[in-house]
């Protein structure tokens, strides 16, 4: 079955101050007036247009193979199929922010507007990855299948081992296109402010790896990094 989620707009939000650093500035730097009214317009846009929204569906260890597989293209190594063969439960996702932040991004990048549209632009990117997160958290509260102690963290296609391509197979099983989000012949999404994967429950345990995988040295994100750090914690907590 196919769930549908409506995000609220106050739980995906970065930090102003994150946004800024995200955009290269320094912790605490001090900006200038322009730069914190750029800032101000920026999230009243985001607010005004973006439309965030997703769907989830739980995915059998066998069909998961399936959509993991995809084209064949995967690294002879992966963490991802290590860590969802020791899985408890499989949710596949895919969400949006809409098709209107988009357009207004790259508007105001065509009318020379390049400090709002590059801020605009940092916070899109950040609430679509804080939406992801809010994926998890959904999942983890409204899931049945899955043991009290599990944790539970998403992996997409074109990451850790997982090639892009797997795309497919994924669009092919959840059909994203409900909430209007398209595949091109270069496994891209559109809007681009979208986030596709599988959300995976399992022990804590199962989650870490060591990055010393070859694309590890090609990973711009370095995102895995923090996620360790918590996993690590939990355990230790235990």
């Amino acid at each position: 079955m196919i769930h549908k989620v409506t995000f609220d707009m106050d739980t995906i939000l970065p930090e102003p101050s994150g946004v800024l650093v995200a955009m290269g500035m320094k912790t605490h730097h001090k900006v200038s007036p322009r730069v914190e009214d750029s800032l101000g317009v920026a999230f009243q846009i985001f607010s005004e247009k973006a439309e965030p929204v997703g769907i989830y569906s739980p995915v059998s260890r066998h069909e998961f193979k399936t959509v993991f597989e995809g084209e064949g293209l995967n690294s002879d190594e992966s963490p991802v199929r290590d860590i969802y063969l020791r899985s408890n439960a499989l949710h596949l996702y895919a969400l949006t922010l809409g098709k209107a932040i988009v357009t207004v991004i790259n508007d105001l990048n065509d009318n020379d507007d390049y400090a709002v549209s590059h801020m605009l632009n940092t916070i899109a990117s950040s609430a679509a990855d804080k939406a992801a997160g809010e994926m998890e958290k959904i999942i983890f509260k409204t899931s049945d299948d899955r043991p009290h102690h599990d944790y539970i963290l998403g992996y997409s296609p074109g990451y850790c081992g997982w090639d892009i391509s797997g795309q497919k197979k994924l669009f092919e099983y959840l059909d994203p296109g409900a909430i209007e989000i398209t595949l091109n012949s270069s496994f891209l999404m559109d809007p681009v402010k979208s986030v596709t994967g599988v959300i995976i429950s399992g022990s804590p345990e199962i989650h870490s790896f060591i990055p010393g995988y070859p694309f590890c040295k090609l990973c711009k994100t370095k995102s895995c990094i923090p996620r360790l750090k918590g996993i690590k914690e939990q355990v230790g907590n235990r």
